[in-house]
Formats: structure tokens, C-alpha cells, sequence
């Protein structure tokens, strides 16, 4: 970590940060106006999330995420634009999203570029397992949608298998396009992606 971040995530963890306490988050106070409020999961270094907040000033944005430097550099960032629409928690996902968010409370999920963890004695580490879709989506408002994107073949398909498994999540058809106004801002691994040559899975779905 930089001396940057290390002394964002001691000063700034309180003013952009969700506190621990209450439990459940309550996402309409979080701002001072109420806002259809999006949730990124996995923000990386944070800059495709800064970037969301500050071209959408009406919307509000969570973002989760473990790796303490991207936090910092986020927390920075959020202070030096002067943001008043994005808030982070610190943690794992998995754990935090069904603990606090409660029911049909976002609007909007992004996951982009999960760690597609590649070899198949690893595919029991991926994230977006049919359980865990399954509690994201009733953290959805009725019509909420959830985006998607990877650029490993294989997860793909099954995010897609395990959107269907969900009973309460309908597939949209993207025909391979950002067709989601969140997905207009290319992300840190986007990029690198597109260094390879890899084709980035766009997927979608809806709350039903």
C-alpha cells in the first residue's frame, strides 16, 4: 500500500466508509436524497466505480471489496471529487451482502471480471455459484437487474446455467453487447482483456 491509501483508510474509512453498526444497512439514509442505488461488488482499484458515481450524480453506489489498497486509492478518490453519492464497505461479499443488504433494496448489481479461477479443481472457488445469485437477487427491487461480465468462456456459460437454476432471475439477451449504461466505462481488467484478445461475456439479468 502506498502512504496515500494507508492514510485514506485511517482518515477517510469513516467518512465514505458504511459503519458496522446497525447490522442492516439501511441504503435510503445512506445518501441525503433518495436514489436508485447500485451495488459493485469486486470494485478492483475502484476507478471504473469512481468514474460511475461521478457521471451519475442523481444515483447512488455501494461498492465491496477486500483488497485494502484499492480501497484506499477509492477512498482517495471519493474525497479529492468531492463525492457524495458512493459509499464502500470493507469485506467479503459473500458474507456481507446477505448478512446486511436487506430485501429489494438495490436496484442494480455489478460483478465485473470476478477471479474466474480457471482450473476445474478451482471451479469451486468462483463467486457466482447458483447459492449466492440467489441471495444477490432478493436483494433486488422487483425489474432490478444484475450485470455481469468475464472473459472466461467457461464461467460464462456456467453464471448463465446458474442464472436460470435461480428461479427469480431472468437471462436478457445482450447479443454480446454493453447494452447496461454501467458498462459504458471500461474496467483496469477490461483492459488487460482486450490486451489478450479475449472476448468479454456480457450478461444480464432481471429481477422477476
Amino acid at each position: 500500500m502506498t502512504t496515500a491509501q494507508t492514510r485514506a483508510l485511517e482518515s477517510l474509512s469513516s467518512v465514505y466508509g458504511i459503519p458496522e453498526w446497525p447490522e442492516i444497512v439501511d441504503v435510503s439514509a445512506l445518501f441525503s436524497t433518495c436514489r436508485p442505488i447500485t451495488l459493485e461488488i469486486g470494485f478492483g482499484d475502484g476507478q471504473h466505480l469512481q468514474r460511475l458515481a461521478a457521471n451519475h450524480p442523481e444515483q447512488g453506489f455501494i461498492g465491496i471489496e477486500a483488497y485494502r489498497p484499492g480501497i484506499g486509492r477509492l477512498l482517495h478518490g471519493i474525497a479529492d471529487d468531492e463525492l457524495n453519492n458512493l459509499r464502500v464497505l470493507i469485506g467479503d461479499a459473500e458474507e456481507i451482502v446477505p448478512r446486511r443488504f436487506p430485501r429489494c433494496s438495490l436496484q442494480h448489481i455489478l460483478v465485473l471480471f470476478p477471479d474466474p479461477w480457471p482450473k476445474k479443481r478451482h471451479h469451486k472457488r468462483r463467486l457466482l455459484s447458483t447459492e449466492f445469485l440467489e441471495k444477490l437477487s432478493m436483494t433486488l427491487t422487483t425489474e432490478g437487474q444484475m450485470s455481469i461480465a468475464t472473459d472466461c468462456t467457461d464461467y460464462a456459460a456456467d453464471i448463465e446455467l446458474s442464472i436460470e437454476k435461480t428461479g427469480n432471475l431472468q437471462l436478457l439477451d445482450t447479443n454480446g453487447k454493453k447494452t447496461a449504461w454501467s458498462r459504458s466505462t471500461v474496467t483496469k481488467y477490461e483492459r488487460r482483456a482486450q490486451r489478450l484478445g479475449h472476448i468479454t461475456h456480457e450478461i444480464r439479468a432481471v429481477r422477476c
